[in-house]
């Protein structure tokens, strides 16, 4: 890859974590500032438990600015597995009642910083979503490599809710509901897609596809092979 052509990647993924990690949050923070102003206009009896929620949201905001400078610092070159498993790591620090089980091993063989930033920058919001909205005690992680590209499912065991809400674009804007949108665009950003499948008091499914070049996904079922045989022998053992 020519050095122009690196730093439209990485630009793309400074684009793409600004919007994730950002943008979500000043977007509610716009929203819960008015409803303080509102709720100052007419007095309501509220106002100092709203503004105390706009701080808290703030201190998110902050936290979330630090975690994209540890990004775009942080050195490069890590495999998608080992970033992934970081990404874990620090869910699990912010939220140790929440069992995660994972199984990354399959895509050990992905160096591409592009696309490393990109599905952990969704796995972080789909983490967070699932934290803040679904309450879960259980998520399953788990990477593997599909037909020309990367498959990535996220479950829990949450609390769920009615896809049929956030069926349409305009749903998506309302609050609470822009981590789905962010995720379905950072996705699109590179022709692939983000599916959601829920139900209420049946937990959630994101589920990540992201096209890869030929060559790469190649690479990628070789490594689902030897994976899958070192499983096997490890079980005849």
């Amino acid at each position: 890859m020519s050095a122009s052509a690196r730093v439209q990647d990485d630009r793309l993924v400074l684009a793409a974590q600004l919007h994730s990690l950002l943008l979500n949050d000043i977007g509610a923070l716009i929203a819960q500032s008015q409803i303080c102003e509102k709720s100052a206009v007419v007095g309501d009896g509220r106002t100092l438990q709203e503004v105390a929620r706009l701080r808290e949201m703030l201190r998110n905001l902050e936290d979330s600015a630090r975690e994209l400078i540890d990004i775009t610092v942080t050195a490069r070159g890590s495999s998608l597995s080992e970033a992934l498993r970081l990404e874990v790591s620090k869910f699990q620090v912010k939220h140790p009642g929440v069992a995660v089980h994972s199984s990354f091993d399959a895509v050990a063989v992905i160096q591409a910083n592009w696309l490393t930033s990109l599905v952990v920058g969704i796995v972080h919001e789909a983490l967070a979503n699932a934290a803040r909205h679904g309450r879960p005690s259980q998520i399953e992680i788990v990477a593997t490599p599909a037909t020309e590209g990367l498959l990535i499912r996220i479950r829990d065991n949450g609390r769920g809710f009615d896809t049929r809400r956030v069926s349409d674009s305009e749903a998506l804007r309302v609050p609470g509901h822009y981590g789905i949108r962010i995720m379905q665009d950072t996705a699109k950003s590179v022709e692939g897609r983000v599916e959601i499948s829920s139900a209420p008091g049946k937990g959630t499914q994101v589920t990540l596809f992201v096209p890869l070049r030929a060559r790469l996904s190649e690479r990628l079922g070789a490594s689902l092979g030897d994976h899958r045989l070192a499983k096997d022998n490890r079980q005849r053992g």
